[in-house]
């Protein structure tokens, strides 16, 4: 019997769950135990529950339904205590007593960081966010998200170009991808040796309350929190809550005080939130813990790698770019600013457009470094 997979059908609590593991020393005893034993750690409800599942058939017809999918599925189980089992996420207030995953499920235990923010993001965001996964990566953590769309999707792809690890927690079940748009980028963190992880059973659809659950693990799984673009009321406001509360550090990128998108990180920096505008800003911080982490688990930690910081394009593209700053500006504002016509400067955009420097939005340029 998978009592993993049972505890969650009979939806016994999770501090209830965690509680007895700790006493009892495994979930199996939960259920060898005498029901009057139970009452330290369980409700009534949650008793009878366990009481009722050996004599009920539709529990077991769920039970086998539900094996059979994570069979299927690739999945395995991971149980507070259990050796395998994230010793990050453990430390925590509030750890999931049951994991699922699917992908290479040592993946948790490496040292992690966790990139949050906006789901409608800017281009600018989505490139920030790429080029931080895609350099934390290359320096061994791997990149943990949510797999939402904007920011958790940008901050995927990132690490996973830079053929690092990276770390997918759902809000619903290992069958159910949500955004249905994400499954191309799921299935390719699981085939390169990444993970995708949630504490609801197959079938489980997303819901609301689900986000907040799910934020705790990103949050726990990982030594730091990196928010790029959040808005006032975003969620990413409370996954940088709880990862005070779990004792990690808060990191956030600035954004322009007339951006909606960038009114929760300068929040966030003024209520002590750490300002890093490059990956390096973040290394001084956590380069201790890494390496403790590193050692700790058996990992190899590694060196920031060095950056060419050489410019390739011409003196006007140079030039332009020292006009031009963060929020978008049509070619027709450029040209009065510059005193230049429509020619050259599309041509100079062009240019500085194929080295990446700038992106073109439906609004106008802007640039991206």
């Amino acid at each position: 019997m998978n009592f993993a997979i049972l505890s969650k059908i009979l939806a016994l609590s999770n501090q209830g769950l965690c509680a007895a593991i700790k006493s009892l020393g495994s979930i199996e005893s939960i259920f060898d135990s005498h029901p009057d034993d139970l009452g330290h750690w369980f409700s009534q409800k949650d008793i009878f529950q366990i009481q009722r599942w050996r004599k009920s058939t539709s529990f077991q017809k769920e039970y086998a339904r539900l094996e059979a999918i994570l069979s299927v599925e690739g999945a395995s189980q991971l149980v507070l205590g259990d050796k395998d089992y994230p010793p990050t996420l453990a430390e925590i207030p509030d750890p999931p007593a049951v994991l699922f995953v699917v992908g290479d499920a040592s993946t948790l235990c490496f040292p992690q960081i966790a990139i949050v923010g906006s789901r409608n993001c800017t281009v600018q965001g989505r490139r920030i966010a790429q080029d931080f996964a895609a350099e934390l990566a290359l320096m061994g953590f791997c990149i943990t998200s949510g797999l939402a769309l904007g920011i958790d999707t940008a901050a995927h792809q990132g690490a996973l170009k830079a053929g690092g690890k990276t770390c997918a927690v759902m809000g619903a079940g290992l069958d159910v991808i949500y955004p249905a748009r994400n499954k191309a980028l799921s299935r390719e963190i699981v085939e390169t040796s990444g993970a995708l992880v949630t504490e609801f059973l197959p079938g489980s659809p997303p819901q609301a309350w689900h986000f907040p659950q799910r934020n705790r693990i990103v949050t726990g799984l990982s030594l730091a929190v990196l928010v790029i673009e959040a808005s006032e009321r975003s969620g990413s406001l409370i996954s940088a809550r709880l990862a005070v509360e779990q004792g990690r550090e808060v990191f956030a990128v600035p954004g322009s005080p007339m951006s909606p998108v960038s009114a929760g990180c300068n929040h966030l920096i003024r209520e002590g939130a750490i300002l890093v505008t490059s990956p390096d800003h973040m290394v001084d911080h956590l380069q201790p813990m890494f390496e403790f982490q590193s050692q700790a688990q058996g990992f190899q930690a590694s060196k920031v790698p060095d950056k060419d910081t050489t410019a390739v394009y011409s003196d006007e593209a140079r030039w332009l770019m020292e006009q031009m700053g963060f929020e978008p500006i049509s070619v027709d504002e450029l040209c009065v600013l510059c005193e230049r016509d429509s020619s050259e400067i599309t041509t100079i955009l062009a240019e500085l457009e194929l080295e990446g420097k700038v992106v073109q939005t439906a609004v106008g340029y802007q640039r991206c470094v």
